[in-house]
């Protein structure tokens, strides 16, 4: 090489080309590891670990005047490959609406399942203004529509109640159906 512009040219593509594939390898790497933690409104997340493959249960929540609306906060919630991620009903009551937002300010990565068991056909919603990335080993397995968005809020009924996924805004909780994001 004698250091002209077009000698230099192989060298530097394949520095990039390097630097990319690790960069893409890093960036698989992290969607690989389960993290769900709750943030409140009574969101429970329970380890199965009898289950075939690593299970996290997730109950409770906050189901205002028992409607059919069930509320879930949660400070992180990224599902590993191979993992199961399962919103169950533990009340058995109808349910419309599971409402969900990520509240820890990191992306969401979902290489494994998402699913819902005792909800029939309820909508299951997921809001994280940090982002959502579905990788290419994720699955649903929801009875219902799924709607999922990186928006801070979704408007319920048609006034101006809002379930914020920023814990520092006052969230209102109610039965109305979702009508914007």
């Amino acid at each position: 090489m004698d250091g002209s512009p077009s000698s230099l040219r192989p060298l530097f593509l394949l520095t990039v080309m390097t630097s990319l594939s690790l960069l893409f390898s890093v960036t698989g790497s992290e969607g690989q590891t389960t993290s769900i933690t709750s943030s409140g409104l009574g969101t429970k997340v329970t380890l199965n670990g009898g289950a075939p493959v690593p299970t996290y249960d997730i109950t409770g929540g906050t189901r205002p005047g028992n409607g059919t609306n069930l509320f879930h906060s949660f400070g992180d919630f990224s599902v590993g490959t191979h993992d199961i991620a399962r919103f169950g009903n533990d009340s058995g009551l109808p349910t419309t609406n599971i409402l969900s937002r990520v509240t820890g300010g990191q992306t969401s990565n979902i290489y494994g399942t998402i699913q819902t068991a005792g909800f029939g056909s309820a909508a299951l919603w997921l809001i994280n203004p940090a982002g959502i990335v579905f990788g290419p080993t994720a699955s649903l397995n929801v009875g219902g529509s799924v709607h999922f968005s990186t928006a801070d809020y979704l408007r319920l009924g048609s006034g101006n109640d809002r379930f914020y996924a920023d814990l520092g805004k006052t969230s209102q909780l109610t039965s109305a159906p979702v009508t914007a994001f």
